[in-house]
């Protein structure tokens, strides 16, 4: 059964994430007591120290942001953020991310875990072993997406994921789940957020993914 946050719970964590720069934030957790957890809890069978990929679709940890990544792991954590509502309304879902995996390992953390968890792969070289043909212009449409989560430039939020140099699968598995309803028929692996699913719309196939191929064409900004 999916656990909900309180609504004022996840939005103070949000915000003390969203005022902080990107180099603030991993200050707050232990990196060499992190390579202890990812080690002991075999998350280097997938995320490897090196950032080299063990299989499609999984993504580049070394060199994220600490905020984001404790966000991420907060989620698979907890399944589900809902805002309530006020005096009867309607509950709403903004946020939805679980994994077959993932929401297990995350739920076998402490919220100490997953700090220091994130400060070790935030603190290590981004470095991906290869990157497709280079896009030499943005694609249209790509000036929204670099709002929150820069382009050729770092993007200043702390919470924000880097998208430039993320493995080509990653992006597109992760473009399509937030692309797709809500539905109890999404098993055990399903993703949504409330302000994806509206950036998305007016996108064709074709925009998306020369928008996903040109951030996974570019270096690593971090």
């Amino acid at each position: 059964m999916l656990r909900r946050l309180g609504r004022n719970f996840l939005f103070s964590i949000a915000l003390s994430f969203f005022l902080l720069p990107a180099n603030e934030a991993v200050a707050i957790g232990d990196p060499e007591r992190g390579e202890g957890i990812a080690r002991d809890h075999g998350c280097f069978e997938c995320h490897t120290p090196s950032g080299e990929l063990v299989g499609d679709g999984v993504p580049y940890l070394t060199g994220q942001k600490q905020g984001y990544l404790i966000r991420a792991m907060t989620y698979f954590r907890y399944g589900e953020y809902v805002y309530r509502g006020e005096r009867g309304q309607s509950h709403e879902q903004v946020v939805v991310r679980q994994h077959w995996h993932m929401s297990e390992a995350a739920g076998s953390l402490s919220i100490q875990d997953i700090r220091d968890l994130a400060a070790y792969y935030a603190t290590q070289s981004c470095n991906p072993p290869s990157l497709p043909e280079a896009t030499a212009v943005a694609p249209t449409g790509t000036e929204f997406c670099e709002i929150c989560h820069g382009g050729a430039r770092s993007n200043p939020w702390s919470e924000m994921p880097y998208l430039s140099g993320q493995d080509v699968d990653y992006l597109r598995m992760q473009v399509g789940a937030l692309m797709a309803p809500v539905s109890e028929e999404q098993g055990d692996t399903s993703r949504h957020n409330r302000l994806a699913e509206a950036m998305f719309r007016g996108y064709s196939e074709d925009d998306l993914e020369e928008i996903i191929r040109y951030y996974a064409s570019l270096p690593c900004p971090r």
